[in-house]
């Protein structure tokens, strides 16, 4: 009869394990997280990410556009006593190819690994203070993790109107004020993007800038992208383009100008 009695034990201490298990910090981790598409806080451009117990990334990296290495389909997530293993598929962002609409989301074959160290017992407090250094957080916003010029689009609240006429303003301008047009002296073309290319990518960047006084286009922002990292290929050629200065009244003038980049593989 004893061993009967401990056989019951064991089976009740195995089902109370199991139990908790379900409700474990782990498995309401995979349940918020696998199936589900994150934003990574860094946007690598390898594969592989380690981060310490403090969610710190480790080693030296290089890092991308956002809308090639910010997006993380969640495949699995396993807990060891010191190591969460994450396997996921990356997802690039981009514009619909033959309609207007929103960026979206396009699947890839690239598969990311990340590793991150646990220190002590494994809490929910200690996983959701490491995953909030790995993962943005709902309540969070993108546009503090990208560069300025992306920041207008994805927070169009932030947009600061300009005091400077644009050249279609400038071409009404009443006389006697004489209005000498600038022109472009070195437009280098943008380098397309070796990911875009892979994939076939075309695409049209819109932006927006402004010729200075002394013939840079600065203060550029994107105002409809193309996503695949073209957009950065185009703020990146922009930024090197030289203008003879728009003239007022024979005095150089600031003046906002819209640029169309297109991209053709």
């Amino acid at each position: 009869m004893s061993g009967f009695r401990y056989i019951v034990l064991a089976f009740v201490l195995s089902a109370l394990g199991a139990a908790q298990g379900l409700d474990s910090p782990q498995q309401r981790f995979r349940d918020a997280y696998v199936g589900k598409v994150a934003t990574l806080r860094h946007f690598c451009v390898h594969s592989k990410h380690s981060f310490d117990q403090s969610g710190v990334l480790r080693g030296r990296h290089k890092f991308g556009p956002w809308t090639l290495y910010s997006k993380l389909q969640i495949d699995r997530m396993d807990f060891t006593a010191r190591t969460v293993h994450i396997q996921g598929t990356r997802f690039f962002v981009g514009a619909p190819e033959r309609e207007t609409g929103p960026l979206s989301l396009y699947r890839t074959t690239d598969s990311v690994t990340i590793e991150a160290a646990l220190d002590g017992e494994i809490t929910t407090e200690r996983l959701e203070a490491l995953f909030e250094r790995i993962f943005l957080r709902s309540a969070e916003d993108l546009a503090d993790l990208v560069p300025e010029y992306w920041r207008a689009y994805l927070r169009p609240s932030a947009r600061k109107r300009k005091d400077q006429p644009t050249a279609e303003s400038l071409d009404r301008l009443p006389q006697p004020q004489l209005v000498t047009p600038g022109f472009a002296v070195h437009q280098p073309p943008p380098v397309y993007p070796e990911v875009a290319r892979a994939f076939q990518r075309a695409g049209t960047v819109l932006l927006r800038g402004t010729i200075s006084r002394d013939g840079k286009v600065v203060d550029i922002v994107i105002t409809k992208p193309a996503g695949f990292g073209l957009d950065e290929a185009a703020v990146e050629a922009v930024k090197k383009w030289k203008y003879v200065p728009y003239k007022v009244g024979g005095n150089p003038a600031d003046v906002d100008t819209d640029i169309v980049i297109n991209f053709h593989p």
